[in-house]
Order: C-alpha cells, then sequence, then structure tokens
C-alpha cells in the first residue's frame, strides 16, 4: 500500500521516485542514458465530472492496461494520482527511434474508444519526454521537464507526444508566472471587461455587446487572454475567471440601470470546464437574482467544439440554463464538427459565423459558399445569425446581400470600455456616427 496505487495495482510516485534515483545511478556509472514519458490523459476530467468517479475509475483502470501494454517488462509504468501517469524507461542504451514508437503506441492505444457500461467513451493522451543526462541529471529535473513537454503537448492540439527542449524552460517560467498572477489577479479584482458591440446591419442599430475579459497586471502588464485563460484551465483556475467575469459583467449591467440607462443584451463566453461544473446552472441562477438583472438580458455563447464533447450532458446543462431565461448562442459555428440531427434539438437562439470566415467573404467563393450555407441553416432552425470579425465595409455589404441580419467586428467599433458602452448604449448611436 505504501508504494502501490490502490486503484490500478501500478507503482506510485514513491516507488517510481526510488527507482527513477536508482536508474540515474545506473545510467551515470554505466554512460547510459534513460527516459520519461509524462502521460496526461486529456479530456478525463470532463468525463469524471459528467458520469461520475465511478466510471472515471473504470476508465482509469482500462487506461492503465493500455498502457502497460505499450511499455517492456523492464520499464516501470507509474500512476502519479489523478490521470497523470509515468514510463520510466532503463535498461537499455535508449534509441530515439525506439522512445518515438513507444509514445507513438501509447498515443494510438489511448485514443481508442473506451467501451464502459454500454457507452462508448474517448479521452486521449498528451506525452512530454525527457532523457537522461540530456533534459536533467536528478529525478526532480527529469520529472519537471517532463511535464513541461507535456503541456506543450496540450498546447500544440494534445494527442500527441513532445519532447523536451531547452526553449521550452522560458515558456515553463512565463506560464508559472501568469499563473501565479493569475491567483493574485483573482483576489485583488485585477480583471476589467469591455464591451464588443453587436450591431443590426440593415439600420446599424446597437442590438447587444459580447463581454470580453480583460487583465492588466500591475507587474506584468496587459496579459491577452489567448495567454491566461489556456492557463488557467491548466491550472484549475478558470471556473473562478468565469465567475469573476460574470460578477462583472452583472455589477456593471445593474450600475448602468441604477443610472437609467435602457439595458440591451450581454452575451457572456462560457468554457467547457463550466459547462461540465453540474453546479454551474444553480449557482448563476444565484447571481442572477441577487443581481436584480433580468436574466433574459444575458446570453451564454459556447464554442461549437465545446457543444459536441458530450452532447447530451450539453443539452442537460443548455435546458438548465434556458429555464432560468438566459438565451444560448453557438460561437465560432463552422470550425467544428456539429451533428445537425443534435443541433435541431438544442434550445439555441443564435449562431455566430467564425470570423475565419467573414476574413474573406467579399472575395473568396469558397468563404461566401460556407458563410451563405451557416446563414441559411440559421434561418431553417429560426435562428438570429451573427458574423464576428467585420473589419471592412464590403464585409458588411457581402453579408447583408447574403441575408446576414447582424454583426459585430471593428469596422463598427472596437471593445469598448463601460464608460464609452454606457454611452453608446445610451443614445442607441448608429455605428460609424
Amino acid at each position: 500500500m505504501a508504494t502501490h496505487d490502490e486503484l490500478t495495482g501500478l507503482p506510485n510516485r514513491t516507488l517510481l521516485t526510488d527507482r527513477l534515483k536508482h536508474g540515474i545511478t545506473q545510467a551515470a556509472r554505466t554512460n547510459h542514458k534513460l527516459a520519461l514519458l509524462f502521460i496526461d490523459l486529456d479530456n478525463f476530467k470532463n468525463i469524471n465530472d459528467s458520469l461520475g468517479h465511478d466510471v472515471g475509475d473504470l476508465m482509469l483502470k482500462e487506461a492503465s492496461l493500455r498502457l502497460k501494454a505499450c511499455v517492456r517488462d523492464a520499464d516501470t509504468l507509474a500512476r502519479l494520482g489523478g490521470d497523470e501517469f509515468v514510463a520510466l524507461l532503463v535498461d537499455v542504451d535508449i534509441d530515439i527511434e525506439q522512445i518515438r514508437n513507444i509514445a507513438s503506441r501509447i498515443v494510438d492505444f489511448i485514443s481508442a474508444s473506451f467501451p464502459i457500461r454500454e457507452r462508448s467513451l474517448f479521452v486521449s493522451a498528451s506525452i512530454g519526454i525527457s532523457i537522461y543526462p540530456d533534459d536533467g541529471q536528478d529525478s526532480t529535473s527529469l520529472l519537471k521537464n517532463a511535464d513541461t513537454a507535456m503541456y506543450r503537448a496540450k498546447e500544440r492540439g494534445k494527442n500527441q507526444y513532445q519532447f523536451f527542449a531547452d526553449e521550452m524552460k522560458v515558456i515553463a517560467l512565463q506560464r508559472m508566472t501568469i499563473e501565479s498572477g493569475l491567483r493574485l489577479a483573482l483576489d485583488a479584482g485585477h480583471f476589467t471587461v469591455v464591451y464588443q458591440p453587436k450591431i443590426e446591419l440593415g439600420s446599424q442599430r446597437l442590438i447587444g455587446a459580447e463581454a470580453l475579459l480583460r487583465w492588466d497586471d500591475p507587474s506584468l502588464g496587459p496579459v491577452s487572454p489567448t495567454q491566461f485563460i489556456p492557463i488557467a484551465e491548466h491550472c484549475g483556475l478558470i471556473n473562478a475567471v468565469g465567475d469573476a467575469t460574470i460578477k462583472i459583467v452583472l455589477d456593471q449591467m445593474r450600475g448602468w440601470y441604477n443610472e437609467g440607462l435602457e439595458l440591451c443584451p450581454i452575451s457572456i463566453n462560457v468554457s467547457s470546464h463550466q459547462l461540465r461544473n453540474t453546479e454551474f446552472a444553480r449557482q448563476l441562477a444565484a447571481q442572477i437574482s441577487t443581481s436584480g438583472v433580468p436574466a433574459h438580458l444575458l446570453c451564454l455563447e459556447i464554442t461549437e467544439s465545446t457543444l459536441m464533447q458530450d452532447i447530451e450532458i450539453s443539452h442537460q446543462m443548455l435546458d438548465q440554463l434556458t429555464r432560468i431565461g438566459l438565451s444560448i448562442s453557438i460561437d465560432d459555428f463552422g470550425t467544428g464538427y456539429s451533428s445537425l440531427s443534435y443541433l435541431k434539438r438544442l434550445p439555441l437562439s443564435e449562431l455566430k459565423v467564425d470570423k475565419s470566415f467573414v476574413d474573406n467573404v467579399d472575395t473568396d467563393p469558397d468563404d461566401r459558399a460556407i458563410t451563405t450555407a451557416i446563414i441559411n441553416l440559421a434561418h431553417a432552425l429560426g435562428l438570429k445569425v451573427v458574423a464576428e470579425g467585420v473589419e471592412r465595409e464590403s464585409h458588411a455589404e457581402a453579408l447583408i446581400t447574403l441575408g446576414c441580419e447582424y454583426a459585430q467586428g471593428n469596422h463598427f467599433h472596437y471593445p469598448l470600455y463601460p464608460g464609452k458602452f454606457a454611452a453608446l448604449m445610451g443614445g442607441n448611436h448608429r455605428a460609424n456616427a
């Protein structure tokens, strides 16, 4: 019990560390190398949270069997905890091609369907690889650097392996600095929200806005959401960041209401982690009730890929959210793999055409055809269509021709700080006026 994981029967961190230290001593004596593979199961937390820990435990047991089939008898496969495993490859003069073959085998084995309780469940593996002595000469450094390489594999799309490289040390330090800054920012309230207006294309009348989170750190300066959101997801802070965003928006809307402004609907982006939190709808309903803001003035934007990760769970959560009075928008539509049979069943209000199609909708026949198909699909389902990333007049003209009613983008308005957006909302100004 002191040296092995109770669930899977694999060596635990204590035994792995002991064998790693012994392996380093042997490798140093014989002038050989050894390799460490840090393995993390992608999207396991979603399955564990949505289907329960008993299903998660069954998946971990099956995953451990598949991993054992990928390594050799002389190697050590250990479970560090949660969905993290480590394979220690020793006893040979390590060949890079041999390491690649083992890592590729793990990626293939883990990505295959897991048949559990009459369900077909899917995860994938992100693997980071460090090699002694090139990437560290002690157990702590090798583990840390393999973990860093694993994180790079996740950043590059998951379901793959990455070897450690020196430049990853700089990236890891930046990530650690941003993670520490995030924790302080949540406590100190360093986040702000700006509002990207949505307009009606025909009249250029303001019809709503998308709330966009901004972080200007006293030490780090402005930090882009493309930097801090993935880190918040990785370190488990994304729910806290999401809650902070919702609170800022609700407080702002309440302040505008108290000033006598006529509020317009505000959209807030929701992450996959929030959507998989079974308490999310209840907690959000309590926040809205406390704020006094009418629920129908809030719209939740959910990316297409997030929605389709587990469609049944998504359907249940969206039903709960719409019963509160919220409306639901699919963000980045056209970039994922939506099942149309499910799409028609979901309680949606709006589709947003991804910016990648809007960029060349005025010049590229393919982008124009895709945008036309999305608009027609949305109208057939009785949904509004909002085009994102409208940057020039020719974009707007093309979208009007295709039958798109609403849009947002810098051609009309850059994201506005609350004061400027309040002025726009108060006058309901025409765009570009």
